[in-house]
Parts: C-alpha cells; structure tokens; sequence
C-alpha cells in the first residue's frame, strides 16, 4: 500500500508540474507565433502523469545504495501515518470508483447519435482512401453516415470509425472534413484523449488533470488545422476552410453529450481563436528541426528538474511528519511481557530461543539497500513460517530499528533481531509494529519474522542499523 501511494503521488505531482510549465511555455510560444512544439510537447506531459520522477530517482539511488542518503525515511512509515492513510486511501477508491461510472455513462452517451448508420457512398470511401494514402495511414478505417449524427465525428481507440451527418455536402467540405478527421487519426488524438479520460479517473482529486484535457482537446484542433493547411494536399483556401468548420458550430449546440473521448469537427469554444491561429501563423518563421528539438529538451528537462524539486518538498514534509511521531509510536500495538529470562539489550522484549537455520520452516527474506545503514524488505511469510534477513554488522552501544506493516493488519506475529550468538529477541504485534532494540555487543545481526499463526501475511518493512 506503501508503494501505491507514494508512485499516486509522486505521478500527480509531476504531471501537474509538467502541465502548469507547459501552459507558461505555451503563452510565450503563441505570443511569438510559434505553434508547432505545443502540441507535442503537451503529449510529452501526458508521460509525466505515467512516470513517478522523484519516486523513481529516489528507488534507484536506494538499489544502488548511495553513501549518506538523506531520503530514508521517506520509506518508513509509523503509526500514525499509517492510521491517516488509510482513509485516504479510502476516499480515494471511492471517487475512482464515481468517476469510472461517470466515464462509462459519458461514454454510452454516444451511442444515442449513431442512430441507424450505414456505409457511406463509393465515392465518399474512394476519397478516403486516396488521403489514407496520402497521410501514410495503413489502418482499416471506417466511414459512416448516421441520423444522429449531427457533425462528423471520429471515434474507436483501436477501430477508427468515422461518422457523418445524412446530407449533401459540397465537394470541397466532403474533402475539409475528411482530410480533418484523418489527421485527428494519425495524431492519435482519440486514442490520447480516451487515455487521459482514465489519468482523470485515476487523479480525479487532481482539479488540474480536467484542465490538461480540456487543453488537450484545444491543441489537437489547433494541430489539426495547421497539418491540413500546410502538410496536406487539400484543396482549399483559408476562408474556404474555415466557413467549412463555422457551417458545423449551429449543428454542435446540440451535441453537448459527446463525450471527451471522441472528437468532432467544430467545437464552438476556441474556434475564433484557431482562427486567428491559423490566420497569423507563417510556417517558415516558426522553429526548423533542430530548434524544435532543442525546445523539447529543454521542457522536458525543466519539467524533470521541477518535479524532483517539489518532491523533495514532499520528502521534508513526511520526514517532519515521521520524526514527530516516531517517539509516540514505540511499542505500540506490541504485546509486550518481559520474563525472567528476558535479556538487558532491549527492554520489554521477550526471548525466543536460539536460531537455527530450518529450511523446512524457515525463508530468507529478500532485502533492497536503502543506504550504507539501512535495508527494506518487502515478502510474504506462510502460515506457521518464519523469515529471516542476511546478516548486517553493528557494533557496541548502537541501536536497531525495526518496523513493519502486516496484512492482514488483524493478525499477530512476531518481530525482532537475532543476535550473533544466536538467540532471538522480538515484540509481538499486528498491523503496525514499532521497535528499537539496543545493542550491547558487537557482531553480526539479523531480523527475523515468525508467523505463528494460522494465517499467511505479507510483511514490509525496513530496518536502520547505527
């Protein structure tokens, strides 16, 4: 649970970064009137809803166990934090849940205007093909005509299925709006936009994620129109063009229910400014190859850079969280009885024996470096069986903390080091257990788990050793 969290956060963090950085380098673009990096760079950002960077920069700095990392306890956790997370957790899976009933019904709603469609004429499909040809698309793509439908409309991730109103178009609109909706095609912006519909169900606490569509949706018309007036054969002028894409604004005020995952050819939002847009623009001012390049390399590096900043951020805040806490937290859920035989090292832990390697009823527990002094371990224990770690030295005076998560949380377990010479210390606890053992002679140590009940678990963990 640990890790859902931690790459949920980090993925939002860094894709708002992305975005909001996109937006002020999208301004200044548009104000010099260079319009062709925008709308790639904007799928760019897409990646930094995927990719966790802080998360992933920190995993690895741990797997390489760099000396005198200061990001340990980003990976720990107390008491505390895990009882407020867990309702966060919750309210998050509960309006996941709201939003993917939303997506799906907004999604159905497109089925209300694809009422009786069939083929469109020969000459309709020959005309396609010819731009199919021409743009280099290879797929089986569609065309229909439908009673519903009241603008052309491209949908399907994977089957591309255009769909046109029932009317006489002129030759020249009949070639403007296919030439359109094929290049929405090999823009992939349906398949895009059906893909941020499910980041949005994923991040619907993120208010910034709805405006990233919404300027996805913009941008892929602006793209649109400036591929088919200067990339294209399509043979029309300017104001041909766009009295095209102006005729269909009337016929779109009744198709509000379309949803976000389709695309269609005149939205009335923003279409005065496409065509100022298209109007200013002038290709040959706008970046050659290598200029563009070097204006994605330098977004996508100050999106990274800015997203590793603000998660250090976050790192400060949990490790200030983490230090109130821990001092709260010791023992607690540990069912503790010191017996007689209970050693000094560590008061209020009970002795268990000695350990013997029985790989009958024994496992070893895999371990990942967290630094020079630290380790985390991530595993599932049968019932009845009991894991051990690999050795890690400390010497004389220093302290062993150990804390681990357990799922089931109702089940109890036990918890604790074992000492060179063999003999076992532990806590008992369930859910969240919390301990700082104090070495009293230097060696060799490990820590061991030993489920004693019925029941298999999955324990996390991680164990700081100075």
């Amino acid at each position: 649970m640990n890790e859902i969290c931690y790459v949920m956060l980090f993925s939002t963090l860094a894709g708002t970064v992305s975005y909001l950085i996109w937006k002020k380098l999208a301004c200044k673009l548009q104000e010099r009137n260079k319009l062709k990096c925008i709308y790639p760079m904007l799928l760019v950002t897409v990646g930094f809803y995927l990719i966790p960077v802080f998360y992933l920069v920190i995993k690895l700095l741990l797997n390489f166990n760099k000396q005198n990392l200061s990001f340990e306890s980003l990976f720990l956790w107390t008491p505390s934090i895990q009882y407020s997370r867990t309702p966060i957790v919750a309210v998050w899976a509960i309006g996941m849940v709201i939003f993917t009933i939303y997506l799906a019904r907004d999604n159905m709603k497109v089925n209300k205007h694809l009422i009786s469609i069939f083929p469109a004429e020969p000459e309709v499909i020959a005309m396609k093909e010819k731009i199919a040809r021409e743009l280099g698309l290879r797929q089986n793509i569609s065309v229909y005509r439908g009673y519903g439908v009241s603008s052309p409309i491209v949908a399907g991730v994977f089957q591309k299925k255009i769909y046109l109103p029932v009317e006489d178009f002129e030759d020249k609109e009949q070639e403007v709006i296919l030439y359109h909706e094929m290049v929405h095609i090999k823009q992939y912006i349906v398949g895009v936009k059906a893909f941020v519909s499910i980041l949005q169900v994923i991040h619907w606490f993120n208010p910034v994620v709805r405006g990233f569509l919404h300027s996805l949706d913009e941008w892929g018309e602006t793209a649109c129109d400036l591929y088919v007036r200067y990339d294209t054969e399509c043979n029309v002028t300017f104001k041909e063009y766009f009295r095209y894409v102006a005729k269909r604004i009337k016929a779109d005020d009744d198709d509000e229910d379309i949803p976000d995952t389709a695309t269609y050819l005149a939205k009335i939002e923003g279409v005065s400014e496409r065509v100022d847009m298209i109007k200013n623009y002038k290709r040959e001012k706008d970046f050659k190859l290598l200029g563009g390049i070097l204006t994605m390399a330098a977004f996508i590096s100050l999106s990274t850079t800015t997203s590793v900043a603000a998660g250090v951020g976050i790192e400060y805040a949990h490790a200030s969280i983490y230090n109130a806490t821990k001092a709260e937290t010791q023992l607690v859920q540990s069912d503790v009885v010191a017996e007689e035989n209970d050693v000094t090292e560590a008061d209020g832990v009970e002795f268990d024996g000695t350990f013997v390697i029985d790989e009958e009823n024994m496992i070893e527990l895999p371990s990942m470096e967290q630094r020079s002094n630290g380790f985390m371990f991530e595993n599932d224990v049968p019932a009845g069986k009991l894991g051990y770690s690999k050795y890690f030295k400390v010497s004389e005076g220093g302290k062993i903390t150990l804390t681990v998560s357990v799922n089931p949380d109702d089940v109890s377990i036990k918890a604790g080091i074992i000492k060179p010479d063999g003999s076992m210390l532990y806590v008992r606890g369930s859910e969240s257990i919390y301990q700082i053992f104090t070495v009293e002679k230097s060696g060799n140590y490990r820590i061991y788990i030993d489920n004693d009940s019925d029941t298999p678990v999955k324990v996390t963990g991680s164990v700081i050793y100075e």
